[in-house]
């Protein structure tokens, strides 16, 4: 009964209704993903050069050594300036801002249709990213739709784009212009059991391999021209499962300017505590691919994906053990004493706190004069959101009402596995 409300004092509907809501939103709405799948495509292409060397993966940055027009037009999947995005405070710390992600929500309570109409995904640890490629290309792009520079082979010579053997991303496989895909990432760094790694310097005491950067599937919103944004996430898991092992990993598939390695993230039923149970010890015992997972992600299978947006039709499960699998503190660190950071509301001048994305006050300073372009951290103590102090950099942004519960469940009454597992 406890887990099941909007949350402390607030006037949100239940967390069954947002999520009952959110699908119905879902499945009435029409929106045309072909033209914006190509929209999001040219944002990154706007200039393309063919260059001399053709089928040279390092020609773009190792041989011109300099920054190209194409390297400037490709630097940003933004719909604002920089500008405005620092002077919005509106969205919380992990809010995209003008990029191509679905968000998750935090896991405060269990669906009470787990069991019939949700799937369980191991949660890569790492940075959540857009995957793009076209035009003989692939780009990352952050939650916030910046270009990212990614390590490669273990070296501190990052790049903003590379080759790989998706469709439309190398030279190999450029197509034309409707040859592109789109792809939902975890980018991670360093160390995994990777036995495709045959590499025997690399290896460590482990037994663990150096890598360097790495990128985790999560989903797919397009595949070689075909968008999939409106399909449901049980469609988009088979969709991108069956063309990695077809077109991917296919030993007849040629590896040549396949710059860094890619998994597709596994997918679980929830329908039995066995299928749950596979999904939480795999991800805590590093068994898909090797890499390290701090979490799970519990995605309704009916839903579409709807970039941009923060959905409670994808809830993000953390726990200790999870966490500690990556490194131990882990927990202690990011979420126990992180506390949360809070909103302040309005023009400050009422000194009233709350989250980013709800208006219901959950600290009042009684009447303190407040910096409103400021996050305010809090911590719980006893029962109740204490201020800390406020945060000046503009990148750290104000967390989102679940973001907020989840800090307070932990320090209070954490979601457990167990009880998870026994609504399976």
């Amino acid at each position: 009964g406890g887990r099941g409300g909007g949350g402390r004092g607030s006037s949100r509907p239940s967390r069954e209704k947002q999520r009952r809501d959110a699908l119905s939103r879902q499945q009435t709405a029409r929106r045309d993903f072909a033209d914006h799948a190509r929209r999001v495509v040219k944002k990154t292409t706007t200039t393309t050069t063919t260059p001399a060397s053709e089928g040279n993966a390092d020609f773009d940055e190792e041989k011109e050594g300099k920054r190209t027009e194409t390297d400037d037009a490709m630097a940003t999947l933004e719909t604002k300036t920089r500008e405005e995005e620092d002077d919005d405070d509106s969205d919380d710390d992990d809010s995209d801002d003008g990029g191509e992600l679905q968000l998750p929500e935090y896991m405060t309570d269990v669906p009470k249709d787990l069991r019939e109409h949700w799937l369980c995904q191991p949660k890569a640890r790492g940075q959540r990213c857009t995957i793009i490629a076209a035009r003989g290309r692939t780009s990352a792009f952050d939650e916030r739709g910046k270009s990212m520079r990614v390590m490669k082979n273990n070296k501190n010579n990052k790049k903003n784009h590379f080759q790989s053997v998706l469709p439309g991303g190398s030279y190999g496989t450029r197509g034309n212009s409707e040859t592109f895909c789109i792809l939902d990432c975890v980018y991670g760094e360093g160390i995994v059991d990777w036995n495709a790694c045959t590499d025997g310097d690399a290896m460590e005491e482990d037994g663990g391999v150096d890598i360097g950067g790495y990128f985790v599937v999560l989903d797919v919103m397009a595949w070689n021209g075909a968008e999939t944004y409106g399909c449901d996430v049980e469609f988009r898991s088979f969709w991108l499962q069956s063309k990695f092992a077809s077109e991917i990993d296919s030993p007849g598939v040629s590896r040549d300017g396949h710059e860094y390695p890619m998994f597709p993230a596994p997918m679980f039923s929830c329908a039995t505590v066995e299928d749950l149970r596979q999904c939480y010890e795999g991800a805590r015992m590093k068994s898909f691919g090797g890499y390290a997972c701090d979490g799970l992600l519990f995605r309704d299978k009916r839903a579409s994906y709807t970039p941009g947006e923060r959905t409670p039709l994808a809830l993000l499960y953390k726990d200790e053990a999870l966490c500690e699998s990556c490194e131990e503190g882990t927990f202690r660190r990011e979420v126990l004493e992180r506390g949360c950071f809070l909103k302040v509301k309005g023009d400050g001048s009422s000194g009233e706190l709350c989250a980013a994305d709800d208006d219901t006050v959950l600290v009042s300073t009684r009447g303190l004069q407040l910096n409103p372009n400021v996050a305010v951290r809090s911590e719980w103590e006893g029962d109740r959101l204490v201020p800390r102090g406020t945060c000046e950099k503009k990148e750290r942004r104000p967390d989102a009402f679940s973001a907020i519960q989840f800090y307070i469940a932990c320090k209070t009454n954490p979601l457990t596995m167990e009880e998870i597992a026994s609504c399976a």
